[in-house]
């Protein structure tokens, strides 16, 4: 099928608001066997709205729709899609019925009960737009609410189920990933080079992030046992030549990834950040269940909390600096002094854009991580002298993070030069 999704907003267009609705569609879609051909961002202007919508739907077997479905004057969706199939707007009194019983104290309530003639409504149970599917001989379209929460709902609950029924698809596009941490795009490169011709009927692509990288197989295939026979030789590769490297052949995070492991080992673990200011921590607490081996963070920002909270000698900032192997080393003991955790690490660093030097540039940071009783590893990080302080802190959280995992998951606890 050619499927084509249209995002509606202006400030999907100025860059206030990222299009993560497009790509919650497009993700869902793939896991069914659905693929996207094109994602558009358009503006609420009726006249380019009814322009794109028309053309889209002319080379479109199905053409998703999200935004412009509410009450206010910019919300053109219902009346383009109509003036596109050529059908009129009326009043849905079930529908009316039903908001109004659920929203007694709005007044917009008459302008969301109308609907575009001939369509299926999508019921929304958390707003007061609901999406609808119309067609008309070669086209349709799927509409869906703006909000993220609403729009995710009628989605998975209503609109797939609908779309599987709807078109039956015999063979579907499977999708497979791996995430690897440590390594460069250069290290596999050679690998997936090879795969062209050893597996030609499998796509094969890579995403690099700060730190770590996916790998993303998908195929054409009757079923997904079928599509993970054709996948499992490429994952064996990686295993054997990339084991220690991979943290989970799932869409899992990799701060699940050293939850689940941390938990499974019954360790526990406590950080010291300064420059990351708590973003490793804030990582680690976004996932339910952390508690049972997060102890928790201390952020000792300044040369003092270094000398008052984790007892770094006054010598060592002095001689050596904040951001040095002596303090995150002392910086780690003094985690181990304070608290039960068996397992810490300490990170210092500069995260710029300013504040660097000759001898310690912009992205020099410094990460001291061990078990208790045991000699740490002793890292010095560098991005390069990147002057993006949001790319230095996300750089050291990743790297941190894969550390961790790598010493509890494979148990190994070894630089790895990127």
């Amino acid at each position: 099928m050619h499927i084509e999704i249209i995002s509606i907003g202006n400030e999907l267009l100025t860059g206030k608001t990222v299009n993560g609705n497009a790509a919650h569609i497009a993700k869902k879609l793939l896991e069914q066997g659905f693929s996207i051909k094109y994602v558009h961002s358009l503006p609420d202007d009726k006249t380019l709205l009814n322009e794109a919508i028309t053309t889209i739907c002319n080379r479109s077997d199905l053409v998703i729709i999200t935004g412009g479905l509410g009450p206010t004057k910019d919300d053109l969706t219902r009346e383009i899609v109509a003036k596109v199939f050529r059908r009129k707007l009326e009043t849905c009194e079930d529908l009316k019925d039903d908001l109004h019983k659920r929203f007694p104290t709005l007044s917009s309530l008459d302008d969301q009960s109308m609907i575009v003639e001939g369509s299926k409504l999508f019921e929304n149970k958390m707003g007061t737009a609901p999406g609808f599917f119309l067609t008309c001989t070669n086209k349709s379209v799927v509409a869906l609410p703006g909000v993220p929460s609403q729009m995710q709902a009628i989605l998975e609950s209503e609109v797939i189920p609908f779309l599987e029924m709807k078109y039956p698809i015999k063979e579907r596009q499977y999708f497979h990933e791996m995430h690897l941490y440590l390594l460069n795009e250069n290290t596999l490169d050679p690998l997936l080079r090879s795969w062209e011709e050893k597996y030609p009927e499998i796509e094969v692509g890579i995403c690099p992030s700060y730190g770590t990288l996916s790998l993303y197989f998908q195929i054409h295939a009757d079923n997904k046992n079928l599509a993970m026979e054709k996948f499992n030789p490429l994952c064996k590769e990686i295993e054997k030549k990339f084991g220690t490297f991979v943290f989970a052949s799932s869409d899992k995070s990799l701060s699940q990834s050293l939850q689940e492991e941390m938990i499974q080992k019954k360790e526990s673990l406590v950080l010291a950040e300064s420059c990351t200011g708590g973003s490793i921590s804030s990582i680690i607490t976004k996932n339910a269940g952390c508690s049972e081996f997060f102890l928790g963070s201390l952020v000792t920002y300044c040369d003092e909390l270094k000398k008052d909270f984790l007892k770094v000698p006054k010598e060592v900032l002095d001689s050596d600096g904040a951001v040095s192997k002596a303090c995150v080393i002392h910086m780690l003991e003094g985690l181990f002094t304070n608290t039960s955790a068996s397992i810490a690490a300490s990170v210092s660093g500069i995260a710029g854009p300013d504040g660097g030097t000759v001898e310690k540039p912009t992205g020099t940071i410094f990460t001291a991580i061990g078990k208790r009783g045991e000699k740490p590893l002793v890292l010095k990080l560098t991005t390069l002298g990147a002057k993006s302080r949001k790319v230095n802190i996300e750089y050291a959280t990743n790297v941190v993070l894969a550390y961790l995992h790598r010493y509890l998951k494979h148990g190994v606890l070894e630089r790895v030069d990127l």
